[in-house]
């Protein structure tokens, strides 16, 4: 029964044009609302072009293209230049629209392509996250907001990626701390930026820095 609900749900979703290709697949399955809903149960795994999203538990609307998936979220966005893996509570993502919205618990790994080692990723924690996932590649995270690349971390209200600059934009009271004993060093301005493929920070506006010595540093 699993697999001819499924089946069924995948032809009518490709028939009506919601969006170009999609398959689920789960350990249960079952329609809801006269059939305008799929619950799907257990090892939730969702793919379409851009996107892999496996949960505990998920419910598509069958007209819209809308899935909200809930408890063990694991997404994974991917392009010809950057590979993005989250981890979330909850999600909701427009699979027609190509956009997504994760909350809870927040946890982002931006990999470009050109990075050679894993400790090169910028890893970014959040209240909620929000992403597009067509070809403009955008992503903005908010709320206590916490980025780490290697020993670099960047504590601040807001951070926006877009694909068109490379970089992740830190606003919203953004402060960046080194954790090298050896060069340990705090920065902060209204805007903070940091490059997706090179080890370049820039402060813009009102940029100060302070710098400490080896004896007065304590991480």
């Amino acid at each position: 029964m699993k697999n001819s609900v499924l089946s069924i749900f995948i032809i009518f979703a490709f028939c009506a044009g919601l969006y170009a290709s999609v398959n689920f697949s789960s350990r249960t399955s079952r329609l809801l609302e006269r059939g305008t809903v799929t619950e799907l149960l257990g090892n939730v795994r969702i793919d379409s072009p851009g996107i892999i999203l496996t949960a505990d538990r998920a419910l598509s609307n069958n007209n819209t293209g809308v899935v909200e998936a809930h408890s063990k979220i694991e997404v994974f966005l991917s392009s010809d230049t950057w590979n993005v893996h989250s981890n979330c509570e909850e999600v909701v993502a427009d699979i027609n629209r190509k956009n997504i919205t994760m909350k809870k618990n927040v946890k982002t790994v931006f990999r470009s392509m050109e990075m050679t080692e894993e400790s090169e990723s910028i890893i970014i924690y959040a209240d909620e996250a929000t992403a597009d996932y067509a070809e403009d590649k955008r992503a903005v995270f908010t709320g206590n907001v916490e980025a780490h690349k290697e020993d670099i971390k960047i504590f601040a209200d807001k951070a926006e990626y877009s694909r068109t600059e490379g970089s992740i934009i830190f606003s919203g009271n953004p402060h960046a701390v080194s954790m090298d004993p050896e060069n340990a060093s705090e920065y902060r301005g209204d805007i903070i930026s940091v490059s997706i493929d090179d080890e370049k920070m820039e402060i813009r506006g009102n940029a100060n820095a302070a710098v400490f010595l080896k004896e007065e540093f304590v991480p």
